[in-house]
């Protein structure tokens, strides 16, 4: 009799064992593939749950430079301060004009003592004061002054280089392409909401009497 209750402790143990690998085979087979849809995985609009993605977060507009016009007709500008650099559109606009206007948005001091009226063309993106002066006061001498951080603080025109030719600068890029290139990216509105994944099937339980699965066990045998 003894010999049978260990011979029906033995079986007991093998069916466990068996039932335990059985239940870890299912699991993994149910499991999908990463990335590949499964029969029964909800679809949008040609997506499966597992390879939507959620749609990039909205820039907030709130804390973005802001797009300044300046002027109005023949005098009007735009500006972006981004702190150490500058964005600025004009088309046409006379020199001595463009530095007044730049001054309302936060620019340097301007101080001519020779009026500088041709007109100008420009259109830059984050570009450092002092090489925007460069370009708006070519073939001119003048002096750069900056305060204790060093922003660019006043402009002092003096007079022409004689040996200087200016040739106005002809628009590279329109009003248009500077704005979209100056504006922060939006988010994509007509991508699919992200869907959540489907919850994990349970693992059928062992048969009643049946010893749990553990590495004991599985070595027994």
């Amino acid at each position: 009799m003894i010999r049978a209750l260990k011979l029906l402790m033995r079986h007991s143990r093998i069916a466990a064992a068996m039932w335990g690998a059985l239940v870890a085979t299912s699991s993994m087979a149910a499991e999908p593939a990463a990335g590949k849809p499964v029969a029964g995985d909800p679809v949008v609009a040609g997506h499966s749950a597992v390879s939507v993605e959620a749609p990039p977060p909205t820039a907030d507009l709130a804390a973005f430079p802001q797009i300044r016009e300046l002027g109005a007709g023949d005098r009007r500008m735009f500006v972006v301060d981004h702190g150490d650099t500058w964005s600025m559109h004009a088309e046409s606009v006379v020199t001595d004009a463009m530095f007044e206007l730049w001054k309302e948005a936060g620019g340097p001091d301007y101080v001519a003592k020779v009026l500088v009226n041709r007109p100008y063309t420009i259109s830059v993106h984050r570009l450092p004061a002092a090489r925007i002066v460069d370009r708006l006061l070519e073939g001119y001498g003048y002096t750069l002054h900056y305060d204790p951080s060093g922003r660019l603080s006043k402009v002092r025109v003096y007079s022409p280089q004689p040996a200087q030719m200016f040739k106005t600068p002809r628009l590279v890029e329109s009003l248009a392409s500077w704005k979209e290139a100056e504006l922060p990216p939006l988010a994509d509105s007509t991508a699919p909401p992200p869907i959540p994944p489907a919850p994990a099937t349970a693992a059928p339980a062992p048969p009643p009497g049946a010893a749990p699965a553990t590495l004991e066990n599985l070595s027994a045998h």
